[in-house]
């Protein structure tokens, strides 16, 4: 119990409680909690945003991750067919 809300007599012995006073310390303590709420949704809004833009600058990096080795892999396989031909043709000898 909060002592601002106990009324005393003249010998400081509690005589009733101030109920006046629980409204505006309600209000108060709303008013602060409901702050810090939209505080926090404005954090989460912000950070939901943040997630998404990591998400699509994600895809996109894995996008170009993929095309680049899609590329490697075409010029590794034309590589190894050039290598045979010449080791085939080098096997046989001149003829």
């Amino acid at each position: 119990m909060d002592p601002d809300l106990i009324a005393r007599d003249e010998n400081g012995k509690p005589t009733t409680v101030r109920y006046e006073v629980v409204s505006a310390m309600l209000l108060n303590e709303f008013l602060s909690e409901h702050g810090k709420l939209e505080r926090q949704q404005a954090i989460v809004t912000q950070l939901k945003s943040t997630v998404a833009q990591q998400k699509k600058d994600l895809q996109t990096t894995v996008a170009q991750l993929i095309a680049r080795l899609d590329e490697q892999a075409s010029q590794l396989q034309k590589s190894q067919r050039s290598t045979r031909g010449y080791q085939t043709s080098t096997a046989t000898g001149p003829q």
